[in-house]
Protein backbone atom coordinates (compact mmCIF):
# COMPACT_ATOMS: atom_id res chain seq x y z
CA UNK A 1 0.00 0.00 0.00
CA UNK A 2 2.83 2.39 0.83
CA UNK A 3 4.53 1.62 -2.47
CA UNK A 4 1.30 2.32 -4.36
CA UNK A 5 0.90 5.63 -2.54
CA UNK A 6 4.45 6.67 -3.41
CA UNK A 7 3.88 5.76 -7.06
CA UNK A 8 0.64 7.77 -7.18
CA UNK A 9 2.32 10.75 -5.50
CA UNK A 10 5.18 10.60 -8.00
CA UNK A 11 2.79 10.44 -10.97
CA UNK A 12 0.70 13.36 -9.68
CA UNK A 13 3.82 15.45 -9.17
CA UNK A 14 4.95 14.62 -12.71
CA UNK A 15 1.51 15.59 -14.05
CA UNK A 16 1.72 18.86 -12.11
CA UNK A 17 5.05 19.69 -13.72
CA UNK A 18 3.64 18.90 -17.17
CA UNK A 19 0.58 21.09 -16.55
CA UNK A 20 2.71 24.02 -15.38
CA UNK A 21 4.96 23.61 -18.41
CA UNK A 22 1.88 24.13 -20.60
CA UNK A 23 1.09 27.45 -18.90
CA UNK A 24 2.71 30.13 -21.06
CA UNK A 25 4.77 33.03 -19.81
CA UNK A 26 3.35 36.51 -20.42
CA UNK A 27 4.15 37.77 -23.92
CA UNK A 28 6.79 40.45 -24.32
CA UNK A 29 5.31 43.90 -25.00
CA UNK A 30 4.92 44.95 -28.62
CA UNK A 31 3.23 48.26 -27.90
CA UNK A 32 1.73 50.14 -24.96
CA UNK A 33 0.53 47.13 -22.93
CA UNK A 34 2.28 45.03 -20.28
CA UNK A 35 1.00 41.64 -19.07
CA UNK A 36 1.58 39.55 -15.93
CA UNK A 37 -0.01 36.27 -14.85
CA UNK A 38 -0.25 34.18 -11.68
CA UNK A 39 -1.71 30.67 -11.44
CA UNK A 40 -2.12 28.91 -8.09
CA UNK A 41 -3.87 25.50 -8.12
CA UNK A 42 -5.69 24.35 -4.99
CA UNK A 43 -4.26 20.85 -5.36
CA UNK A 44 -1.38 19.36 -7.32
CA UNK A 45 -3.48 19.65 -10.47
CA UNK A 46 -5.88 22.46 -11.32
CA UNK A 47 -8.83 23.09 -13.61
CA UNK A 48 -8.08 26.72 -14.51
CA UNK A 49 -6.45 27.40 -17.85
CA UNK A 50 -5.19 30.48 -19.66
CA UNK A 51 -3.45 31.24 -22.92
CA UNK A 52 -2.08 34.08 -25.02
CA UNK A 53 -2.40 34.33 -28.81
CA UNK A 54 -0.24 36.58 -30.97
CA UNK A 55 -2.62 37.77 -33.67
CA UNK A 56 -2.03 39.95 -36.70
CA UNK A 57 -1.96 43.77 -36.66
CA UNK A 58 -0.38 43.88 -33.18
CA UNK A 59 -3.39 42.28 -31.55
CA UNK A 60 -3.13 40.01 -28.51
CA UNK A 61 -5.74 37.40 -27.63
CA UNK A 62 -6.07 36.43 -23.95
CA UNK A 63 -8.19 33.52 -22.73
CA UNK A 64 -9.03 32.60 -19.14
CA UNK A 65 -11.24 29.55 -18.55
CA UNK A 66 -12.29 27.66 -15.43
CA UNK A 67 -13.36 24.02 -15.61
CA UNK A 68 -15.76 22.97 -12.86
CA UNK A 69 -14.09 21.25 -9.92
CA UNK A 70 -10.37 20.74 -9.52
CA UNK A 71 -8.05 17.78 -9.55
CA UNK A 72 -7.19 15.20 -12.21
CA UNK A 73 -10.46 15.26 -14.19
CA UNK A 74 -10.62 19.05 -14.34
CA UNK A 75 -6.93 19.25 -15.26
CA UNK A 76 -7.43 16.89 -18.21
CA UNK A 77 -10.44 18.86 -19.42
CA UNK A 78 -8.57 22.15 -19.06
CA UNK A 79 -5.88 20.83 -21.42
CA UNK A 80 -8.58 19.99 -23.95
CA UNK A 81 -10.06 23.50 -23.63
CA UNK A 82 -6.64 25.00 -24.25
CA UNK A 83 -6.11 22.91 -27.39
CA UNK A 84 -9.54 23.71 -28.84
CA UNK A 85 -9.27 27.42 -28.12
CA UNK A 86 -5.87 27.72 -29.80
CA UNK A 87 -7.33 26.65 -33.14
CA UNK A 88 -10.38 28.86 -32.74
CA UNK A 89 -8.25 31.92 -31.95
CA UNK A 90 -6.87 31.83 -35.50
CA UNK A 91 -10.20 31.20 -37.18
CA UNK A 92 -12.54 33.70 -35.50
CA UNK A 93 -12.63 37.49 -35.50
CA UNK A 94 -14.70 38.28 -32.42
CA UNK A 95 -14.31 37.11 -28.80
CA UNK A 96 -17.93 35.98 -28.60
CA UNK A 97 -17.41 33.74 -31.63
CA UNK A 98 -14.49 31.99 -29.96
CA UNK A 99 -16.50 31.24 -26.82
CA UNK A 100 -19.49 30.00 -28.82
CA UNK A 101 -17.17 27.80 -30.87
CA UNK A 102 -15.54 26.50 -27.70
CA UNK A 103 -18.96 25.57 -26.33
CA UNK A 104 -19.88 23.60 -29.44
CA UNK A 105 -16.50 21.90 -29.80
CA UNK A 106 -16.22 21.09 -26.10
CA UNK A 107 -19.64 19.48 -25.78
CA UNK A 108 -18.44 16.16 -27.17
CA UNK A 109 -15.60 15.96 -24.62
CA UNK A 110 -17.17 17.16 -21.38
CA UNK A 111 -18.62 14.32 -19.24
CA UNK A 112 -22.05 14.83 -17.73
CA UNK A 113 -21.91 17.23 -14.82
CA UNK A 114 -18.82 19.08 -16.06
CA UNK A 115 -18.73 22.52 -17.68
CA UNK A 116 -16.48 25.54 -17.84
CA UNK A 117 -16.69 29.30 -17.80
CA UNK A 118 -14.58 31.56 -19.96
CA UNK A 119 -13.51 35.14 -20.66
CA UNK A 120 -11.75 36.04 -23.90
CA UNK A 121 -10.46 39.38 -25.08
CA UNK A 122 -8.54 40.75 -28.02
CA UNK A 123 -6.38 43.75 -27.16
CA UNK A 124 -4.84 46.19 -29.63
CA UNK A 125 -1.32 46.59 -28.28
CA UNK A 126 -0.87 49.93 -30.04
CA UNK A 127 -4.04 51.72 -28.91
CA UNK A 128 -5.25 49.91 -25.77
CA UNK A 129 -8.60 49.08 -27.43
CA UNK A 130 -10.06 45.87 -26.00
CA UNK A 131 -12.85 43.71 -27.45
CA UNK A 132 -14.14 41.12 -25.01
CA UNK A 133 -16.80 38.55 -24.16
CA UNK A 134 -17.43 36.20 -21.26
CA UNK A 135 -19.73 33.28 -20.47
CA UNK A 136 -20.49 32.41 -16.85
CA UNK A 137 -17.22 33.99 -15.78
CA UNK A 138 -16.58 36.71 -13.18
CA UNK A 139 -16.49 40.19 -14.73
CA UNK A 140 -13.09 41.59 -15.55
CA UNK A 141 -12.10 44.69 -13.58
CA UNK A 142 -10.48 47.87 -14.86
CA UNK A 143 -8.72 50.06 -12.29
CA UNK A 144 -6.99 53.38 -12.69
CA UNK A 145 -6.84 57.07 -11.83
CA UNK A 146 -10.46 57.61 -12.92
CA UNK A 147 -11.85 54.88 -10.68
CA UNK A 148 -12.84 51.23 -11.26
CA UNK A 149 -15.30 49.71 -13.72
CA UNK A 150 -16.46 46.20 -14.64
CA UNK A 151 -16.37 44.42 -18.00
CA UNK A 152 -19.39 42.19 -17.61
CA UNK A 153 -19.70 38.56 -18.63
CA UNK A 154 -22.81 36.87 -20.04
CA UNK A 155 -24.65 34.20 -18.02
CA UNK A 156 -24.36 30.56 -19.03
CA UNK A 157 -21.90 27.68 -19.18
CA UNK A 158 -19.48 26.42 -21.80
CA UNK A 159 -19.07 22.80 -22.86
CA UNK A 160 -22.73 21.79 -22.80
CA UNK A 161 -23.76 23.02 -26.27
CA UNK A 162 -26.22 25.68 -25.15
CA UNK A 163 -24.42 28.91 -26.05
CA UNK A 164 -26.17 30.29 -29.12
CA UNK A 165 -24.03 33.27 -29.97
CA UNK A 166 -22.33 35.43 -27.36
CA UNK A 167 -22.64 39.19 -27.27
CA UNK A 168 -19.38 41.02 -26.76
CA UNK A 169 -18.44 44.61 -26.03
CA UNK A 170 -15.43 46.91 -26.22
CA UNK A 171 -13.46 49.18 -23.93
CA UNK A 172 -10.18 51.06 -24.03
CA UNK A 173 -7.36 51.07 -21.52
CA UNK A 174 -6.21 54.61 -20.97
CA UNK A 175 -2.74 55.47 -19.65
CA UNK A 176 -2.46 54.43 -15.99
CA UNK A 177 -5.22 51.80 -16.22
CA UNK A 178 -5.01 48.05 -15.62
CA UNK A 179 -7.42 45.29 -16.60
CA UNK A 180 -7.67 42.24 -14.34
CA UNK A 181 -9.14 38.89 -15.41
CA UNK A 182 -9.49 36.23 -12.73
CA UNK A 183 -11.22 32.98 -11.83
CA UNK A 184 -13.79 32.68 -9.05
CA UNK A 185 -11.41 30.81 -6.76
CA UNK A 186 -10.14 34.28 -5.87
CA UNK A 187 -13.42 35.90 -4.83
CA UNK A 188 -14.76 32.63 -3.32
CA UNK A 189 -11.76 32.24 -0.97
CA UNK A 190 -13.08 32.04 2.61
CA UNK A 191 -11.85 33.25 5.97
CA UNK A 192 -12.06 30.95 9.04
CA UNK A 193 -15.71 32.05 9.50
CA UNK A 194 -16.60 30.97 5.94
CA UNK A 195 -17.08 34.54 4.70
CA UNK A 196 -15.94 34.89 1.10
CA UNK A 197 -13.30 37.40 0.00
CA UNK A 198 -15.83 38.79 -2.47
CA UNK A 199 -15.89 41.04 -5.52
CA UNK A 200 -16.25 44.31 -3.61
CA UNK A 201 -13.24 43.60 -1.40
CA UNK A 202 -11.19 42.68 -4.46
CA UNK A 203 -12.15 45.82 -6.36
CA UNK A 204 -11.34 48.06 -3.38
CA UNK A 205 -7.97 46.34 -2.96
CA UNK A 206 -7.08 46.62 -6.64
CA UNK A 207 -8.15 50.25 -6.96
CA UNK A 208 -6.08 51.23 -3.93
CA UNK A 209 -2.99 49.83 -5.70
CA UNK A 210 -3.81 50.90 -9.26
CA UNK A 211 -0.50 52.73 -9.61
CA UNK A 212 1.57 49.58 -9.03
CA UNK A 213 3.16 47.61 -11.85
CA UNK A 214 1.48 44.33 -12.91
CA UNK A 215 3.69 42.01 -10.84
CA UNK A 216 3.25 44.17 -7.73
CA UNK A 217 -0.53 44.01 -8.20
CA UNK A 218 -0.36 40.20 -8.34
CA UNK A 219 1.81 40.09 -5.21
CA UNK A 220 -0.61 42.40 -3.39
CA UNK A 221 -3.59 40.18 -4.22
CA UNK A 222 -1.68 37.04 -3.25
CA UNK A 223 -0.74 38.52 0.11
CA UNK A 224 -4.26 39.76 0.82
CA UNK A 225 -5.86 36.39 0.04
CA UNK A 226 -3.26 34.48 2.06
CA UNK A 227 -3.89 36.73 5.07
CA UNK A 228 -7.66 36.50 4.64
CA UNK A 229 -7.76 32.68 4.52
CA UNK A 230 -5.07 32.04 7.19
CA UNK A 231 -4.51 29.67 8.85
CA UNK A 232 -6.22 27.84 6.00
CA UNK A 233 -5.79 28.31 2.27
CA UNK A 234 -8.11 28.86 -0.73
CA UNK A 235 -10.20 25.80 -1.59
CA UNK A 236 -10.22 26.41 -5.35
CA UNK A 237 -7.69 27.21 -8.07
CA UNK A 238 -6.86 30.88 -8.57
CA UNK A 239 -5.76 32.40 -11.87
CA UNK A 240 -5.16 36.13 -12.33
CA UNK A 241 -3.99 38.04 -15.40
CA UNK A 242 -3.14 41.76 -15.30
CA UNK A 243 -3.02 43.79 -18.52
CA UNK A 244 -1.67 47.28 -17.89
CA UNK A 245 -1.22 50.42 -19.95
CA UNK A 246 1.42 52.31 -17.96
CA UNK A 247 0.93 56.01 -17.28
CA UNK A 248 4.12 56.94 -19.12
Amino acid sequence: LEAAHKKLTFELELARKVQFALMPRPPKPRGVLQVAVRYTPANQLGGDVYDFYRLDNNRLGILVADVSGHGVNSAMLSGMVKALAAGLSIAVLEPGELLAGLDVAGEQYFPEGYFCTGFYLIADEETGLVRYAGVGHPPAMVIGPNGPRLLQSNPGMLGIGMVDGTAGASDRLEPGESLIIYTDGLTDAMDPSDVIFGEDRLMTLLQSHHGNDPTDILNTVDGAVASYTAPGRPADDINIIVVQRPAN
